[in-house]
């Protein structure tokens, strides 16, 4: 009996055609399922590397007609086969890929630390225990990399620490990054790590020559983890307090209008040119977001973890340029961070059409004197919300409940009975029969004049 595929033809010898054969079809639908799903999910990932500026911008193309990003699907269809060509098996390439996972594992233990200690203090409570579980993750983590033996890390960690010349040869330039060597340093910490794993394997008993024998080359392993993790998390945690505060958006470029997808909320203003520099694009994003903090009263991570910042500054962007934002931006610092002690009336209005754009998810719109006040020609027409920005609309998390629709209702929810609400004193007429109105909800403000903490205050 061949133990390669021990049910299929254990079902063989049981006479049970009908269930090898299922078992066999199965083998190859199943990871079937898995490549088309992993096919759609690289295509992403390479859409957004071409975004963020890490790849040509050839690969950000989508169809217009297919919404398919077909460059990057070849891009990673050669990257695919040349992967192939290290590996004899389909059961190698599962092994090395498990380590790489892990390897994410551990960098995400890191993560955690890092975000724990935020200047602000805000995240002190949010997992509790997570003082040890993320040092404990990331032992963890690298023992199981190191136990899955050298016979895979011969080739998993090289793969990995490749990573680093195609960072070095891809890396963007953008007119407010760090300088290479501080962004070495602080990545220098994930090279020391897999520098040493990889020896540490080599000369183990995990495959490798066992002249480091168990359990000591596990102790070494996890002792190396510990100080490896210290040193990465003082990396961290080294950042710019703005680093560490505000979220990715600041540092990805927002969709330009021949990406978007169709009905999206970005729309071209006449006469504009869709291929802007990118660092006036960064700057803008960078302005957005942190003006948007001060109208809604919402911390900057809050805002960029509705997903939609980068969808709703693309919009800003079309509809009145990132000179606008920076007189508003001005305004407000002279006006020491209040937004009703804003004095020119223009900026006032599109102070509360930002804070529309991002509780209500639509752009209101700007009368024409107002675009005039801020240099732009003619007025610019409201737009509607994407289901995206409906859904992510801040109104819905202020009032501590979700778009209609959009979510399902909380488990044993239907076993309660509704809310009475009292009839109010005068009677509407419906045709021939008196109807007691129903009182209106209560409405959210939504203004620029509501102070620091806006709405939610």
């Amino acid at each position: 009996m061949n133990f390669d595929s021990p049910f299929g033809q254990l079902a063989l010898i049981l006479d049970l055609q009908w269930v090898s054969g299922l078992l066999y079809a199965d083998a190859v639908v199943s990871p079937g399922g898995s490549a088309f799903v992993g096919v759609a999910i690289d295509a992403r990932h390479t859409y957004a590397l071409a975004k963020n500026g890490t790849l040509p911008r050839l690969f950000i193309r989508v169809s217009g007609r297919r919404g398919i990003p077909h460059r990057a699907l070849l891009l990673n269809l050669v990257v695919i086969a040349v992967f192939l060509l290290p590996f004899n098996g389909w059961q190698q390439i599962v092994s090395v890929m498990g380590d790489m996972y892990l390897l994410i594992y551990a960098a995400s233990a890191v993560a955690a630390a890092v975000f724990r200690g935020r200047p602000d203090g805000r995240l002190l409570g949010w997992v509790p225990g997570l003082g040890w579980i993320a040092p404990l993750s990331f032992v963890v983590s690298s023992e199981f990399v190191y136990w899955s033996g050298w016979h895979n890390l011969r080739l998993a960690l090289p793969m990995v620490l490749a990573g680093l010349p195609l960072f070095l040869l891809l890396r963007p330039e953008r007119p407010t990054q760090v300088p290479l060597g501080a962004e070495l340093r602080r990545g220098a910490w994930l090279v020391a790590y897999l520098l040493v794993l990889l020896p540490l394997s080599w000369q183990g008993s995990f495959g490798g020559a066992n002249r480091l024998r168990a359990p000591y080359d596990s102790i070494t392993v996890a002792v190396v983890s510990v100080l490896v993790f210290g040193w990465a998390v003082r990396s961290g945690r080294g950042l710019p307090p703005e680093e560490l505060i505000s979220d990715a958006p600041a540092t990805h470029e927002a969709r330009r209008p021949e990406e978007a997808s169709p009905g999206a909320l970005v729309r071209p203003r006449s006469g504009q040119s869709p291929d802007r520099a990118q660092g006036a694009e960064l700057r803008m994003d960078e302005t957005f977001l942190r003006l948007s903090a001060l109208l809604t009263g919402f911390d900057p991570v809050e805002l960029a973890a509705t997903g939609v910042a980068e969808e709703l500054a693309a919009t800003v962007r079309e509809q009145v340029g990132p000179e606008g934002l920076d007189r508003l931006s001005v305004a407000l610092a002279e006006a020491g961070g209040d937004p009703p002690a804003l004095a020119d009336p223009a900026l006032l209005e599109l102070a509360r059409a930002l804070c529309a754009l991002w509780y209500l998810g639509h752009w209101p719109g700007l009368p024409e004197p107002v675009c005039r006040s801020l240099g732009l020609t003619g007025g610019r027409d409201p737009l509607p919300p994407t289901a995206r920005t409906y859904a992510q609309g801040l109104l819905w998390r202020a009032v501590g409940g979700h778009a209609p629709g959009t979510a399902a209702p909380g488990f044993g929810s239907w076993a309660k009975p509704p809310a009475l609400i009292p009839p109010a004193a005068v009677p509407v007429a419906v045709g021939p029969v008196a109807v007691a109105p129903v009182p209106a909800a209560p409405v959210v403000p939504v203004a620029a004049c509501a102070g620091p903490e806006g709405v939610r205050r």
